[in-house]
């Protein structure tokens, strides 16, 4: 099972669901739109698999942007030691290049 970020028309993060999962709850976590909360708890919970930045009102989209280009710190910081850690921290990276490169 996979998640996938669609980042722009042409553009997309695709990683396993582990990560995908990650990378959204540790995003809800820390977003202060309670809209953009609520939409990205349901994405895990109900294991929906896919975020379309699209879809974001574009104040939703500036706060998540600002947040995932965060997310490889926040991982390298936060997940426990193990073999896997720097490949997902690589994995994070190559999302938050594929959002800031979207700009």
């Amino acid at each position: 099972m996979a998640g996938i970020v669609f980042v722009s028309g042409s553009s997309h993060w695709d990683v396993s669901s582990s990560v995908f999962c990650w990378a959204v709850d540790t995003l809800a976590d820390r977003v202060a739109s309670a809209d953009l909360v609520e939409r990205l708890r349901t994405i895990s919970d109900d294991n929906l698999g896919s975020l379309r930045l699209s879809e974001l009102t574009p104040e939703q989209r500036s706060e998540l942007v600002a947040h995932i280009g965060a997310l490889p710190r926040v991982a390298d910081e936060t997940l426990p030691p193990s073999p896997e850690r720097h490949v997902v921290v690589a994995q994070l990276q190559e999302l938050a290049d594929l959002v800031a490169a979207a700009g």
